[in-house]
């Protein structure tokens, strides 16, 4: 267990290594999260690994005594069911790298290279351990036997290996004695209840919205986050406080930011060079205020234009939906007010140029009405280079009738009507003389966060439909049957959905914590119905009710040991008081839990039901006949005859060969309704 664990962290600095010279240095709120997936995964993969050298001894008794025979078995097995499980998962960690968002994309990559990493730990450093702790420890009592002699420890006698090889232990045995059974029995009955579920999970999928804002970091009764709602409900001056605000900004280049050598994860605390409009400047580096106040007229014509009350852009037009920051405006209507005879003349001096002019009649605003100057310096930014000022941008404001409540379909077509509009504008009137030196444009939070949701949905769902396909065919290769791999795909599509419906049953919303979980999903929740897949494959007999057994028998124990691992680490994140961590585990844990009852429960009823027999469905013998999977003879199922009396005598069993075991261990008659 001490080695166990000690692999994994050190899988996980020798993977942070190879992300850090693949990737860069961004370490972020999602790759802490990593640790607890890799501890999942790991612990998954030693349990693996050691059911695996456990049935070594089952299936051959000879390789109690030969280590090196055992191991060899092990692990022609072990890597087989581990690099299905690993490949998945790491491809489906890696379709998150494909995502235009750079934390995820860079948790994607960095927790595929931590599956990798594990998956060659586990091929070369856990047969190593293995092998040390079965040669040297194995036949130690555990703690010194926790005797008061603990200074002289003996190695106990092995004892004799029985001729049936080593006894099962008692999990293995219940897999496949009482819970096979019960599979077996009540196959039909099982699926229509998983059916009955589905549905009501397809209904709840159809309430799946996507969240509107970003999640609070902390929960809703944290003195913090009641702190912001109070302060953002209650003290906000100006009704509609929650409608969309657009904002025409002027000053910036068409290009506003050069990225050029820049960590695009914004790691080194920059994400780029800011580009102002060149045409602000003169030849000789000074402002050129001709440019900028030739453009006023410009910025006035957007202001009066976008205030129109007009439904296809959402604006409520003036007065109550005016345009703020729109200083020019402003200016020229206190020279109309001051100089009404010829306040005309006065602003046409300033449009064709005359600075001086410009700042004597900013001035006279500003002493005119204080308030109005402070409120400009939030929407004016002028940048001070020795002696000289510069004009760097201006933002006028303007707040719609709609909210971020609209769906992001709907939001997105509302941007696409603004960029039109301004496009147009800037073809007429004023605008059309000042185009080339003079380039506003469009911004909103609300925008943004439309698009980004419309980019999660889209990356969501072309990771989790990705992932499937992916691992639709590594199935398929890996147990070389069509029928198998598609019904291990279906069922790992059926956890994704079971997945997706608990987010609206939990009240969330689809976010970027659901996005990166959904893509996760198929990759995580294949480990089980892969190790099913396999041992039903593997199964040398050829009829359903026995390969499901032996399914069950050797797959079972590392199901649950798995899940439980993989459980606990979610469940400590669960623990957590930040909502990301929470929602998170969350998840994690809904995963876990849907995995286990389709690998346990789903999936073998429906290989008992419909799973291929014989070569139906193996592709080997399409390639040559001599590749087709070999068929040996049928097996005797032992079972208890004490369940017989509990059933009756008219059992079906499918046609399955039985030989009835009483408790004493003899063997019976076959009551009426067996063949045999």
């Amino acid at each position: 267990s001490v080695m166990a664990m000690g692999q994994i962290f050190l899988c996980f600095f020798s993977g942070f290594i190879l992300y850090r010279i693949i990737f860069g240095s961004f370490f972020g709120t999602f790759h802490i999260m990593a640790i607890f997936l890799l501890v999942g995964v790991g612990v998954d993969n030693v349990f693996v690994f050691n059911d695996h050298f456990e049935a070594a001894a089952q299936m051959d008794p000879g390789y109690t005594q030969d280590l090196w025979a055992r191991l060899s078995w092990t692990w022609k097995h072990a890597a087989v069911a581990m690099g299905v499980t690993s490949l998945t998962t790491s491809v489906s960690f890696f379709m998150n790298a494909t995502s235009s968002f750079p934390g995820i994309a860079s948790f994607g990559i960095f927790a595929g290279i931590l599956c990798i990493v594990m998956y060659m730990s586990m091929l070369f450093y856990w047969p190593a351990v293995v092998a040390f702790n079965h040669s040297r420890f194995k036949h130690k009592p555990f703690l010194c036997g926790i005797s008061k002699a603990c200074s002289r420890v003996q190695a106990a006698e092995p004892k004799e290996t029985p001729a049936e090889g080593q006894p099962k232990p008692a999990l293995v045995r219940f897999f496949e004695h009482h819970f096979s059974y019960f599979i077996l029995n009540f196959r039909i009955r099982i699926l229509l209840v998983f059916a009955v579920v589905s549905v009501f999970m397809f209904v709840k999928l159809g309430e799946l919205a996507p969240a509107k804002e970003q999640p609070d970091m902390l929960p809703e009764d944290h003195p913090i986050t009641q702190f912001v709602q109070v302060m953002s409900e209650k003290f906000v001056r100006g009704g509609g406080q929650f409608n969309t605000v657009v904002d025409l900004v002027f000053g910036f280049d068409k290009e506003p930011l050069d990225r050029e050598g820049v960590d695009i994860t914004g790691a080194g605390g920059s994400l780029g060079a800011i580009k102002w409009n060149p045409n602000f400047v003169n030849s000789s580096g000074l402002p050129n205020e001709p440019v900028i106040l030739a453009g006023l007229n410009c910025f006035i014509q957007l202001c009066d234009a976008a205030e129109v009350k007009d439904d296809t852009r959402k604006t409520g037009g003036a007065p109550a939906f005016s345009m703020s920051g729109c200083f020019p405006r402003d200016v020229r209507d206190h020279l109309k007010t001051t100089h009404p005879s010829d306040w005309q003349s006065r602003w046409s001096q300033i449009t064709q140029g005359d600075s001086a002019a410009w700042t004597a009649a900013l001035v006279a605003k500003a002493v005119a009405d204080p308030s109005w100057w402070q409120s400009l310096e939030t929407t004016t930014y002028l940048e001070k280079v020795g002696e000289i000022v510069f004009y760097r941008y201006f933002v006028a404001s303007l707040r719609l009738t709609s909210s971020l409540d609209m769906e992001f379909s709907n939001g997105n077509a509302l941007a696409e009507r603004w960029e039109g509009w301004l496009a147009e504008q800037m073809t007429i009137g004023e605008c059309a003389s000042t185009a080339d030196t003079f380039w506003p444009f469009v911004a909103s939070s609300d925008f943004h966060q439309f698009k980004v949701t419309e980019t999660l949905i889209s990356e969501m769902t072309h990771g989790v439909c990705v992932s499937i396909s992916v691992a639709l065919v590594v199935l398929v290769l890996v147990t070389g049957n069509f029928i198998i791999g598609t019904c291990a795909a279906f069922t790992i599509g059926m956890i994704v959905i079971w997945v997706m419906a608990m987010i609206p049953i939990l009240g969330w919303e689809l976010s970027m914590v659901e996005n990166i979980v959904l893509v996760m999903v198929p990759g995580l929740s294949v480990d089980f119905t892969a190790h099913l897949a396999e041992s039903y494959n593997q199964a040398k007999y050829d009829n359903r009710e026995h390969r499901v057994v032996h399914a069950l028998e050797h797959s079972g124990i590392s199901i649950i040991s798995g899940s439980v691992s993989t459980g606990l680490a979610g469940l400590c994140l669960v623990m957590c008081k930040i909502t990301f961590f929470v929602r998170f585990g969350t998840l994690l844990v809904c995963t876990v839990g849907s995995a286990v009852l389709f690998s346990l429960f789903f999936f073998p009823s429906v290989m008992a039901l419909v799973g291929p027999v014989g070569q139906v469905g193996d592709w080997h013998q399409y390639i040559h006949p001599c590749m087709a999977r070999r068929v040996e003879h049928e097996k005797n199922l032992r079972v208890n005859s004490a369940r017989f009396s509990q059933e009756g005598t008219n059992m079906d069993l499918g046609g399955v060969k039985v030989t009835v075991i009483s408790n004493a261990g003899q063997e019976g008659p076959c009551p009426s309704g067996c063949t045999e």
